[in-house]
């Protein structure tokens, strides 16, 4: 004849006075455990005593110990002082020479006769259109 057991119920367990310390002593321990480590991840850092550069190895380092040097200005209202070029006077003869340009074609042709390239024309006015670069460029929010 199969007996039918009245359903148990589920209990806390009993936990003697020893056992019982000894639950609140490791609670108390992972407590402040966890506090400390709470406080040491969210200290502010202590400022360093002098100022140090951010700047990485093998960069002059810029530091704010060196001095401020003060200089006035000229007053705005000062007539322009006439630019002395300093040429030497045989450069001067030189570019006073009604012939230079016979001089500067003869040359050009003799480096042409030479076989040399023809070189580019720079003496005008051009605009150049910049490189556009390979990759795209690196911006703050490229990490957000």
């Amino acid at each position: 004849a199969a007996r039918n057991r009245p359903a148990r119920q589920w209990q806390w367990p009993r936990i003697d006075r020893r056992h019982a310390g000894l639950v609140l002593a490791v609670l108390a321990l992972a407590l402040l455990l966890a506090a400390l480590g709470w406080w040491w991840t969210h200290r502010r850092p202590a400022l360093p005593p002098e100022p140090v550069s951010q700047a990485p190895a093998g960069v002059l380092h810029v530091t704010d110990a060196a001095p401020v040097l003060v200089e006035d200005l000229p007053a705005a209202d000062l007539p322009e002082a006439v630019a002395n070029p300093g040429l030497d006077p045989r450069d001067q003869a030189m570019l006073a020479d009604p012939d230079l340009e016979l001089a500067r074609s003869a040359d050009f042709y003799a480096w042409y006769a030479a076989g040399h390239p023809v070189p580019a024309d720079e003496s005008g006015a051009h605009a150049t259109a910049a490189n556009q670069p390979a990759a795209t460029l690196e911006t703050v929010d490229d990490d957000n």
